[in-house]
Protein backbone atom coordinates (compact mmCIF):
# COMPACT_ATOMS: atom_id res chain seq x y z
CA UNK A 1 0.00 0.00 0.00
CA UNK A 2 1.05 3.57 -1.12
CA UNK A 3 0.57 6.38 1.39
CA UNK A 4 1.68 9.62 -0.03
CA UNK A 5 2.18 12.62 2.38
CA UNK A 6 3.24 15.71 3.29
CA UNK A 7 6.45 15.74 4.73
CA UNK A 8 6.20 17.64 8.00
CA UNK A 9 3.08 15.60 8.88
CA UNK A 10 4.58 12.27 7.64
CA UNK A 11 7.71 12.49 9.37
CA UNK A 12 5.76 13.66 12.85
CA UNK A 13 2.48 12.20 12.68
CA UNK A 14 2.39 9.50 10.12
CA UNK A 15 6.04 7.84 10.38
CA UNK A 16 5.40 6.91 14.38
CA UNK A 17 1.68 5.26 13.84
CA UNK A 18 3.07 3.25 10.63
CA UNK A 19 4.83 0.09 12.56
CA UNK A 20 1.81 -0.65 14.72
CA UNK A 21 -0.71 -0.80 11.76
CA UNK A 22 1.96 -3.12 9.87
CA UNK A 23 2.42 -5.37 13.02
CA UNK A 24 -1.41 -6.02 12.47
CA UNK A 25 -0.98 -6.37 9.01
CA UNK A 26 2.09 -7.96 8.37
CA UNK A 27 1.73 -9.74 5.09
CA UNK A 28 0.99 -5.84 3.96
CA UNK A 29 4.12 -4.04 2.32
CA UNK A 30 4.10 -0.39 3.02
CA UNK A 31 5.63 2.68 1.33
CA UNK A 32 5.29 6.28 3.20
CA UNK A 33 5.73 8.88 0.10
CA UNK A 34 6.94 12.56 0.76
CA UNK A 35 5.53 14.77 -1.18
CA UNK A 36 4.61 18.34 -0.31
CA UNK A 37 2.69 18.39 -3.48
CA UNK A 38 -0.22 17.02 -5.15
CA UNK A 39 0.29 13.62 -6.47
CA UNK A 40 -1.05 12.17 -8.96
CA UNK A 41 -2.21 8.74 -7.39
CA UNK A 42 -3.21 6.59 -11.02
CA UNK A 43 0.83 7.94 -12.46
CA UNK A 44 2.24 7.35 -9.00
CA UNK A 45 0.36 4.24 -7.94
CA UNK A 46 -0.74 5.95 -4.40
CA UNK A 47 -3.75 4.15 -2.72
CA UNK A 48 -4.14 7.22 -0.40
CA UNK A 49 -2.59 10.53 0.22
CA UNK A 50 -2.86 12.47 3.52
CA UNK A 51 -3.42 16.54 2.41
CA UNK A 52 -4.43 19.73 3.90
CA UNK A 53 -7.10 21.83 2.62
CA UNK A 54 -4.88 23.95 -0.28
CA UNK A 55 -3.88 20.27 -1.56
CA UNK A 56 -7.13 19.07 -2.43
CA UNK A 57 -8.69 18.48 -5.59
CA UNK A 58 -12.11 18.19 -6.66
CA UNK A 59 -11.98 15.17 -8.42
CA UNK A 60 -10.80 13.22 -5.42
CA UNK A 61 -13.07 11.77 -2.80
CA UNK A 62 -11.84 13.68 0.51
CA UNK A 63 -12.43 12.62 4.34
CA UNK A 64 -12.05 15.23 6.98
CA UNK A 65 -9.87 13.27 9.54
CA UNK A 66 -8.18 15.55 12.03
CA UNK A 67 -8.28 19.38 12.82
CA UNK A 68 -4.84 20.05 14.36
CA UNK A 69 -4.05 23.57 16.18
CA UNK A 70 -1.59 25.95 14.79
CA UNK A 71 0.62 27.48 17.48
CA UNK A 72 2.21 30.48 16.80
CA UNK A 73 5.43 30.81 19.42
CA UNK A 74 8.99 31.88 19.79
CA UNK A 75 12.17 31.46 21.94
CA UNK A 76 12.70 33.12 24.99
CA UNK A 77 15.98 34.74 23.50
CA UNK A 78 14.40 36.15 20.78
CA UNK A 79 11.35 37.58 22.76
CA UNK A 80 13.56 39.43 25.47
CA UNK A 81 15.23 40.67 22.45
CA UNK A 82 12.64 41.80 20.57
CA UNK A 83 9.77 42.11 23.03
CA UNK A 84 6.26 40.25 23.49
CA UNK A 85 3.53 41.09 20.81
CA UNK A 86 0.48 41.21 23.10
CA UNK A 87 -1.82 40.59 20.01
CA UNK A 88 -1.54 39.32 16.12
CA UNK A 89 -1.90 42.73 14.49
CA UNK A 90 1.75 43.46 16.49
CA UNK A 91 3.27 40.46 14.12
CA UNK A 92 4.04 43.36 11.47
CA UNK A 93 6.61 44.93 13.70
CA UNK A 94 8.14 41.40 14.18
CA UNK A 95 10.71 39.10 12.45
CA UNK A 96 8.41 36.27 11.32
CA UNK A 97 9.36 33.03 10.28
CA UNK A 98 6.99 31.61 7.30
CA UNK A 99 6.54 28.75 5.03
CA UNK A 100 6.06 28.48 1.44
CA UNK A 101 4.27 26.20 -0.91
CA UNK A 102 6.77 24.57 -2.72
CA UNK A 103 4.46 23.96 -5.73
CA UNK A 104 3.12 27.20 -6.33
CA UNK A 105 4.86 29.63 -4.58
CA UNK A 106 2.69 31.46 -2.04
CA UNK A 107 3.56 32.31 1.37
CA UNK A 108 1.31 30.27 3.89
CA UNK A 109 -1.40 33.04 5.42
CA UNK A 110 -1.51 33.32 9.20
CA UNK A 111 -5.39 33.00 9.41
CA UNK A 112 -7.27 34.34 12.99
CA UNK A 113 -10.47 34.01 14.41
CA UNK A 114 -11.59 36.43 16.95
CA UNK A 115 -15.08 37.18 17.86
CA UNK A 116 -16.31 34.56 15.17
CA UNK A 117 -14.38 36.82 12.48
CA UNK A 118 -11.48 35.71 10.37
CA UNK A 119 -8.47 37.39 9.60
CA UNK A 120 -4.76 37.22 8.35
CA UNK A 121 -2.10 38.79 9.81
CA UNK A 122 0.08 41.01 8.12
CA UNK A 123 3.88 40.58 8.48
CA UNK A 124 6.88 42.56 9.27
CA UNK A 125 9.89 41.47 8.30
CA UNK A 126 10.04 37.40 6.75
CA UNK A 127 12.32 34.88 6.82
CA UNK A 128 10.69 32.17 4.44
CA UNK A 129 11.57 28.58 3.51
CA UNK A 130 9.51 25.57 2.29
CA UNK A 131 10.65 23.07 5.11
CA UNK A 132 8.77 23.03 8.65
CA UNK A 133 11.52 21.73 10.23
CA UNK A 134 13.89 24.34 9.04
CA UNK A 135 11.44 27.22 10.34
CA UNK A 136 11.71 25.29 13.30
CA UNK A 137 15.38 25.66 13.94
CA UNK A 138 15.06 29.28 13.03
CA UNK A 139 12.96 29.71 15.57
CA UNK A 140 14.60 27.86 18.31
CA UNK A 141 17.96 29.58 17.53
CA UNK A 142 16.25 32.89 17.50
CA UNK A 143 15.25 33.62 14.27
CA UNK A 144 11.73 35.18 15.21
CA UNK A 145 8.33 34.42 15.45
CA UNK A 146 6.67 31.50 13.67
CA UNK A 147 3.84 29.17 13.12
CA UNK A 148 3.48 25.99 13.76
CA UNK A 149 1.17 22.62 13.86
CA UNK A 150 1.17 21.44 17.28
CA UNK A 151 2.59 17.93 16.65
CA UNK A 152 5.92 20.01 15.17
CA UNK A 153 6.06 21.94 18.17
CA UNK A 154 4.69 20.51 21.26
CA UNK A 155 7.76 18.59 22.59
CA UNK A 156 9.44 22.62 22.07
CA UNK A 157 6.37 24.20 24.33
CA UNK A 158 7.28 21.64 26.94
CA UNK A 159 10.59 21.64 27.06
CA UNK A 160 10.50 25.35 27.42
CA UNK A 161 12.74 26.04 23.99
CA UNK A 162 9.81 27.73 22.53
CA UNK A 163 6.78 29.95 23.70
CA UNK A 164 2.93 30.17 22.75
CA UNK A 165 1.92 33.49 21.98
CA UNK A 166 -1.96 35.02 22.04
CA UNK A 167 -3.52 32.50 24.28
CA UNK A 168 -4.65 35.03 26.65
CA UNK A 169 -7.68 33.03 27.99
CA UNK A 170 -9.21 36.05 29.43
CA UNK A 171 -10.57 37.49 25.91
CA UNK A 172 -10.29 41.06 25.07
CA UNK A 173 -8.35 42.45 21.80
CA UNK A 174 -4.94 40.44 22.72
CA UNK A 175 -7.23 37.31 22.82
CA UNK A 176 -7.14 35.75 19.23
CA UNK A 177 -7.58 31.64 18.23
CA UNK A 178 -5.23 30.41 15.69
CA UNK A 179 -7.13 29.10 12.61
CA UNK A 180 -6.71 25.36 13.13
CA UNK A 181 -4.90 22.73 10.01
CA UNK A 182 -7.96 20.87 8.42
CA UNK A 183 -6.16 17.22 7.47
CA UNK A 184 -8.21 14.92 4.69
CA UNK A 185 -7.39 11.29 3.74
CA UNK A 186 -7.94 11.60 -0.25
CA UNK A 187 -9.12 8.55 -2.55
CA UNK A 188 -9.28 8.97 -6.29
CA UNK A 189 -12.24 7.63 -6.36
CA UNK A 190 -14.61 4.96 -4.63
CA UNK A 191 -13.27 2.05 -5.89
CA UNK A 192 -9.84 2.71 -4.19
CA UNK A 193 -11.91 1.95 -1.11
CA UNK A 194 -10.13 -1.48 -0.90
CA UNK A 195 -9.83 -3.44 2.15
CA UNK A 196 -6.33 -2.22 2.56
CA UNK A 197 -7.54 1.54 2.35
CA UNK A 198 -10.30 1.56 4.76
CA UNK A 199 -8.78 -0.56 7.55
CA UNK A 200 -5.61 2.44 7.38
CA UNK A 201 -8.28 5.00 7.54
CA UNK A 202 -10.19 3.64 10.14
CA UNK A 203 -6.97 3.29 12.08
CA UNK A 204 -5.95 6.57 11.57
CA UNK A 205 -9.32 8.01 12.42
CA UNK A 206 -9.17 6.35 15.60
CA UNK A 207 -5.27 7.14 16.58
CA UNK A 208 -6.00 10.89 15.47
CA UNK A 209 -9.22 11.04 16.66
CA UNK A 210 -8.59 10.88 20.40
CA UNK A 211 -5.68 13.90 20.04
CA UNK A 212 -6.78 16.30 17.46
CA UNK A 213 -10.95 15.16 16.63
CA UNK A 214 -12.64 17.11 13.58
CA UNK A 215 -15.29 18.82 15.61
CA UNK A 216 -12.42 20.98 17.99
Amino acid sequence: MCIASTSAFGRHVLAPLIPAFSARYPLLSIELVMADRKVNHALEDVDVSLRITPQLEDHLLARHIARIPFICCASPGYLVSAGRPTTPENLQDHSCLVFRYPVDGRLLPWGFMRDGLRFEARFGRVLISDDIDALTQMALNDGGITRLAEFVVRPHLDAGRLVPLFENNGGGHAYARTEPMDVYLCLADRFALTTKVRVFMEYLQQCLGEQWPVQA
